[in-house]
C-alpha cells in the first residue's frame, strides 16, 4: 500500500510513524520496508496521531488547512491496507478494523467488521456494557460524534467507537481545542 500511495503522489520518500513505545512493532515493519520507504518512531504522546501533529514531528512544518501546504500527504494504516488490496486482489473496501474502548464497555478491543455491520452485535461481541446508562460516540472521544443508541451501522470512515458512562454534565461552548 505504502509502495502504491508512493507511486500515485510521485513522491521519493514515505514515513511510516509508529510510535517509540512500539519498538518490536518497528523493528517487524523495518524488515519489509523497501526504498524510499522509511519507518519513523515518534513520540508516544496524545494527539500523536493527528495528521497535524506528525507533519509537525516528522517534517518539522506547519501548515494552515491541510497538510499539502507542507509538501505532506498523511494516511492510516488501513487506507494503505485497503489500497493494496484493491490494486492487488480487485477488492473493494468491505471490512474495517475498528477501536471499541471506553470505560462503558466490558471488553475492550479492536474488532475486524464487515462495513454495514450494526454496531449493536459488535457491543454484544465485546461483552455488552458495564452499565445501562451509556454514552456512545462514534469515533473517538475528542473528535466523534455522540450517537443515542447502539442502532447504527458501521461505514467505511468510522474507526472507532467510544463506549463512556453517562454522566449528567452542563453544555458548555466549544473550546475549538480540536
Amino acid at each position: 500500500g505504502c509502495q502504491i500511495m508512493k507511486k500515485m503522489a510521485d513522491v521519493d520518500k514515505v514515513y511510516i510513524c509508529i510510535k517509540e513505545s512500539h519498538p518490536d512493532l518497528i523493528e517487524h515493519v523495518n524488515k519489509y520496508v523497501s526504498e524510499g520507504i522509511e519507518v519513523r518512531p515518534v513520540p508516544d504522546v496524545y494527539p500523536m496521531g493527528w495528521e497535524r501533529v506528525l507533519v509537525r514531528e516528522v517534517l518539522k512544518k506547519e501548515y494552515n488547512m491541510l497538510p499539502a501546504e507542507a509538501g505532506a500527504i498523511v494516511g492510516n494504516a488501513s487506507t494503505a491496507i485497503a489500497i493494496a488490496q484493491a490494486f492487488t486482489k480487485g477488492q473493494g473496501l468491505a471490512d474495517m478494523v475498528l477501536t471499541v474502548s471506553g470505560e462503558g464497555v466490558k471488553n475492550p478491543c479492536n474488532v475486524q467488521v464487515p462495513v454495514g455491520m450494526p454496531v449493536s452485535e459488535i457491543m454484544e461481541a465485546c461483552g455488552g456494557y458495564t452499565s445501562e446508562d451509556v454514552r456512545l460516540i462514534a469515533g473517538g472521544p475528542m473528535m466523534g460524534r455522540t450517537i443515542v443508541n447502539d442502532q447504527f451501522v458501521i461505514d467505511r470512515a468510522m474507526n472507532a467507537i467510544t463506549v463512556l458512562p453517562h454522566v449528567a454534565d452542563d453544555a458548555i461552548a466549544c473550546l475549538r481545542c480540536g
